[in-house]
């Protein structure tokens, strides 16, 4: 038993550095997001411009939710896509175990 070879110890590839290569490889990632972002904020604008044409027309408030529920669901994946672009530029707000004390 103690002539047994030790076993090799298997060591995990380092995380960070995984982490980095994934990114380098979709090169276009965050652009991707730039993207969904620069639509969802056209599509917002077209639709509350859309529901101000009609209330101009109009003069009635009750033609003019539809508009407004439909602009308020899509401000909350517009409010996300911003923040999920800008915060793949601030390393702090990217990996939170790396903040600094």
């Amino acid at each position: 038993m103690k002539n047994d070879p030790e076993p090799e110890i298997l060591v995990p590839p380092d995380m960070e550095h995984l982490e980095t290569e994934e990114i380098e490889k979709n090169y276009w990632f965050p652009y991707r997001r730039f993207a969904i972002m620069i639509i969802l904020s056209a599509l917002l604008l077209f639709v509350c411009g859309m529901g101000f044409n009609v209330y101009n027309k109009t003069g009635e408030i009750g033609e003019v939710i539809p508009y407004w529920i439909f602009s308020m669901l899509l401000l909350t994946p517009t409010a996300c896509s911003y923040y999920f672009f800008f915060s793949f530029f601030q390393p702090r707000l990217r990996n939170p175990y790396e903040w600094e004390n």
